[in-house]
């Protein structure tokens, strides 16, 4: 969530997991919500050092995985008989499995990222001026009319449009000298 949602979606996942793992209890409930909460700000500082690169390869995803495990110091904080079992038993395997599926995971969200920049940026140049950055007149007639068109309820009415063209040959007084 760090890594790809923003701080508001950081912080709704945080918030729904920390309630779920405090709903759990029992001996490693404060392991486990310290665990949520490293995990949580290695995604958004791996979000941070990252921010300005327009392509996020492999390599990238593999040191978010890295960055998420940093979650598993939690189980220092569990008592001494639990805190063996889990960096005996446990830890490796979760390790293993961040080390697989994180990469992944982030590799999908890198696609849609990619798609949602490509989408944004072909949609400015078909709708902007290149040198203001303001709408095309086509693009501004065509939200206008879209926007003008619906109703309160998002259904729409019957719209006459009547344009005004410029006309050439009428006379303009602003030409006239007095």
């Amino acid at each position: 969530a760090g890594a790809f949602l923003g701080w508001r979606g950081l912080l709704i996942c945080v918030v729904i997991a920390t309630a779920a793992r405090f709903q759990i209890g029992g001996l490693g409930m404060w392991s486990g919500i310290l665990s949520i909460c490293i995990a949580a700000a290695m995604g958004a500082l791996w979000a941070s050092l990252v921010h300005g690169l327009l392509r996020r390869n492999w390599l990238h995803m593999v040191a978010l995985a890295a960055m998420a495990s940093v979650h598993l110091t939690a189980g220092l904080i569990l008592p001494a008989e639990a805190k063996t079992w889990f960096y005996g038993t446990a830890a490796v395997p979760i390790l293993a499995l961040n080390l697989v599926i994180i990469p992944l995971i982030g590799a999908l969200f890198e696609g849609e990222r990619r798609k949602l920049f490509e989408e944004r940026r072909l949609r400015a140049a078909v709708n902007q001026e290149p040198d203001s950055g303001l709408m095309t007149p086509h693009a501004f007639q065509r939200e206008s009319l879209i926007r003008v068109s619906a109703l309160a309820d998002m259904s729409y009415r019957r719209l006459l449009v009547i344009r005004v063209r410029p006309c050439k040959s009428l006379f303009t007084w602003s030409n006239v000298s007095t």
